[in-house]
């Protein structure tokens, strides 16, 4: 009876400890406060990059380091991307992405 009773507490404690392990992974999700205003704004940027709209693809850079950069791009369904892809059930395209990418990168 002691062995069974051992192995249910370890088996508890084994659960819970996942748990808490998943809770704390699930908890290092990058938290932004949108209301706050950014590092930098579209103006700032337009000072850096030569693009322009429609081509100035970032809108905000809301985090800077020598190993990362977190930028923003707001999207509506008025952007052009979305007309044809598909009426009724907008998708964004993939090869828009390439594109911001590079623009946030080039910071570097």
């Amino acid at each position: 009876m002691p062995i069974n009773l051992t192995h249910f507490v370890n088996t508890q404690f084994a659960k819970k400890l996942s748990n808490i392990i998943k809770l704390e992974k699930r908890n290092k999700i990058p938290q932004y406060d949108l209301n706050q205003p950014p590092l930098m704004d579209i103006h700032q940027i337009m000072e850096v990059l030569p693009h322009r709209p429609p081509f100035l693809l970032i809108d905000r850079i809301l985090e800077l380091s020598d190993t990362h950069v977190v930028g923003m791009k707001n999207v509506t369904m008025n952007e052009n991307f979305f007309i044809g892809h598909f009426p009724g059930a907008p998708v964004m395209v993939f090869y828009k992405l390439k594109p911001w990418l590079k623009q946030e990168v080039s910071w570097y």
